[in-house]
């Protein structure tokens, strides 16, 4: 069976309630209780059927960890899950599945990413409070930071700074992974130095002399501000060049900024 150009077939893995315990014993776990999506939502898939292109050199049999929402949709009002747009060929439900909702293999339980991605480890929980205008309330809010090393691959070991929210959980058999795409990583650190991947830049604010206290102009900050590079990845950049860039935007590591071309507001010329 081939599938249509860059789509491929993949057949349901019920990972998160069907725990094979032995040969003849099977362990079900009631999800209908769970709220989050990416808790409740099955995450692993068979390839059943190869697109022609087949751009990321699957196999019919691979077994690949996916995104959360291939299989699945929302709850419905009766707390079931909605199942997502599928055909049944020979009794099996095949879900389509381009390349950027398929993240790795795991064959025998063995991690390997495709294409575009890294697998990480050793990422910390953060929590945050988020202002909910619906409800007018307050809620603590958990979110991963943006610190990781890369567990797999040729750059196994390298520790990487990515951009906010680029980190997506997946637990396979009480082991957490974290996909991240490669174009979301934004520096690696080496020895607590931070050397910035191609098209960042490191920038440090200079401050502004401080205004007195009768001066209200300081109430209220403009939205950019004057920076110092620090370390280019960028080319027609230099460090020590200064330039005007928007406040508080990119990646913040120990006070310094990772920022891409399209926070910088101006560079200053000399005249």
């Amino acid at each position: 069976m081939i599938s249509s150009k860059g789509t491929y077939l993949l057949s349901l893995i019920n990972h998160k309630e069907e725990y094979q315990l032995t040969d003849d014993v099977v362990l079900y776990i009631d999800k209908s209780y769970e709220n989050n999506l990416r808790e409740r939502n099955p995450q692993l898939g068979k390839v059943e059927a190869l697109p022609i292109d087949n751009w990321l050199c699957l196999s019919v049999g691979d077994v690949v960890a996916v995104n959360h929402f291939t299989f699945f949709g929302d709850i419905d009002k009766d707390r079931r899950t909605v199942v997502k747009p599928h055909v049944v060929h020979n009794g099996i439900a095949l879900f389509p599945a381009n390349e950027r909702q398929i993240f790795f293999k795991y064959n025998n339980r063995v991690v390997e990413p495709l294409p575009g991605y890294e697998v990480c480890s050793n990422v910390a929980e953060e929590f945050e409070l988020k202002f909910v205008e619906q409800t007018a309330e307050i809620v603590r809010q958990k979110s991963f930071a943006n610190k990781g090393v890369i567990a797999y691959g040729k750059r196994k070991g390298t520790e990487v700074l990515v951009k906010k929210n680029a980190f997506y959980l997946i637990t396979l058999d009480g082991v957490d992974y974290f996909k991240v795409r490669k174009d979301e990583i934004v520096a690696t650190l080496q020895n607590e130095v931070v050397v910035p991947e191609q098209g960042q830049l490191l920038v440090e604010y200079i401050a502004k002399v401080q205004h007195s206290f009768l001066d209200l102009s300081m109430c209220k900050l403009s939205n950019n501000v004057t920076a110092r590079v620090l370390t280019s990845a960028i080319d027609g950049i230099e460090s020590g060049e200064t330039m005007q860039v928007w406040r508080n935007n990119g990646v913040e590591y120990n006070g310094k900024w990772l920022i891409d071309e399209e926070i910088i507001c101006w560079k200053y010329e000399e005249a």
